[in-house]
């Protein structure tokens, strides 16, 4: 009579498994959290690239009012400053405002209440479709700009602030020089202009 031979299989035990299981984790880890860390610089970068291209934006907006000023026949700076000697704080200017195509008619908007009020919406359809735009719904980044404007020598300083964070937001071109950097979520750009005969 032939007896039959058992043959055992060996597997892997619950403990084998649960330690092969922990160094992975162990090992995965580091790498999540790099992604992760990777991820943040890199939405930060684009946010810092984004606001850069704003600031400098509001600049050559205010400088394209002036320009259009003397194309139209008229002098530099007539029609939308303040009194000689003073300045403009919190100032708006995008491309959909008639100031930047009718400068003597219409004035650079400086006043107005409302949280939204600087507040940049990417427009969705119609001409400016792609570009930012002061239309009052809640963004992410907004700007404002500083104009300083000397009677003496008729130039005018524009400060352009662009910002994405909450905890900051400058009330004068002062504040922006000393404390717009990217701690704050905070990009500007200056410029001076001087009158055109």
């Amino acid at each position: 009579m032939r007896t039959k031979t058992r043959t055992f299989r060996k597997g892997f035990s619950l403990g084998e498994v649960l330690l092969s299981v922990a160094v992975l984790v162990i090992g995965v880890l580091p790498i999540f959290a790099t992604i992760s860390h990777s991820l943040k610089i890199s939405i930060d970068d684009q946010r810092l690239i984004v606001a850069s291209g704003l600031a400098q934006e509001g600049v050559e907006l205010v400088q394209n009012v002036r320009d259009n000023n003397v194309l139209h026949g008229t002098d530099t700076f007539t029609g939308w400053l303040p009194a000689s000697g003073s300045s403009w704080s919190s100032c708006r200017v995008d491309f959909g405002d008639p100031v930047v195509t009718a400068p003597i008619s219409n004035r650079i908007a400086c006043s107005g209440a409302g949280a939204n009020n600087y507040d940049l919406t990417v427009m969705a359809s119609g001409q400016y479709r792609g570009l930012y735009l002061h239309q009052g719904a809640a963004g992410l980044f907004k700007r404002r700009i500083f104009l300083d404007y000397s009677s003496t020598d008729e130039k005018l300083s524009v400060v352009s602030a662009a910002y994405w964070g909450v905890s900051f937001a400058p009330q004068n071109s002062n504040e922006v020089r000393n404390s717009c950097n990217t701690a704050n979520q905070c990009v500007f750009a200056e410029t001076t202009l001087t009158a055109w005969r």
